[in-house]
């Protein structure tokens, strides 16, 4: 069976309710959450980007591209998980979508997966190498931890994108769901210890580049309002572990879900 679209064997679909395709029970509110997440992060890294280019003595830096490349992965992101919510069934149980768009809906899950494993890493370098920059802020002993942070996530990274890649043997298997009656002509690993690792892994790599700025930035003279304001923005950041942690638990109840119903769980 495909990667992430797990279960779908002659026992488990026999069991599911009967499709409705004229009028599924569907759930809408993606879209303009994720257009407006979209809207929210580009208005921080072209503002990130503008202030840089006409503000700071260094100018652009390699920083700066990194999260330029890691915003184009996001962008890729919310596009494949838009197409996938509105024209391949996301936003319904599986058993109400075609089976002509099980594997298209696979291929725009394996896309969107790799898509969310690039922004993430490349956001999480630019953060660190951003920081790395500051003098005399950073000690040698702080500059040698965040590049050994930034190694870290690289090669967490790579690992993920490798995982993706030979889930499945060939690689098209991962999105390849053939009707129950085909003989299987792939091999996909199981992933019920892999989810829980990764998202102990990213969990890990999260808090690093929430405290590293912190660390890099109490060193810096400001006022009290703009060190409590950092403060607070280091409270609100802790949100995106909280996130993480949340994709981490919704990842492994699809592995180890026996119902089949991948579109509307990876909703």
């Amino acid at each position: 069976m495909a990667g992430d679209f797990l279960h779908l064997d002659e026992a488990t679909i026999t069991n599911w309710p009967e499709a409705n395709f004229s009028h599924p029970s569907s759930r809408d509110w993606y879209p303009a959450y994720s257009i407006t997440l979209l809207l929210l992060t580009s208005a921080v890294v072209f503002a990130r980007l503008l202030s840089q280019a006409t503000r700071s003595t260094a100018g652009l830096g390699i920083d700066d591209l990194l999260a330029l490349i890691g915003w184009v992965f996001s962008l890729l992101l919310s596009i494949t998980s838009l197409l996938g919510t509105q024209h391949h069934g996301f936003n319904r149980h599986l058993w109400d979508v075609s089976h002509t768009s099980y594997n298209s809906a696979a291929l725009i899950q394996w896309l969107s997966e790799g898509a969310f494993i690039l922004s993430i890493s490349f956001t999480k370098i630019s953060v660190l190498l951003f920081f790395r920059r500051l003098e005399p802020s950073c000690s040698v002993g702080v500059k040698r931890t965040i590049y050994g942070f930034m190694t870290f996530t690289a090669v967490a990274g790579f690992s993920d994108l490798l995982v993706l890649l030979l889930q499945c043997r060939p690689v098209k298997a991962s999105w390849t769901i053939l009707d129950i009656t085909e003989p299987n002509v792939g091999d996909c690993i199981n992933k019920q210890t892999y989810y829980p690792a990764q998202g102990l892994i990213s969990g890990f790599s999260t808090v690093y580049t929430i405290m590293v700025p912190a660390l890099v930035l109490q060193n810096i003279p400001m006022t009290k309002s703009q060190r409590t304001g950092l403060r607070w923005v280091s409270l609100l950041s802790l949100s995106v572990l909280g996130v993480g942690i949340a994709r981490t638990v919704f990842l492994y109840r699809i592995v180890v879900s026996e119902n089949g119903d991948a579109t509307c769980e990876y909703y």
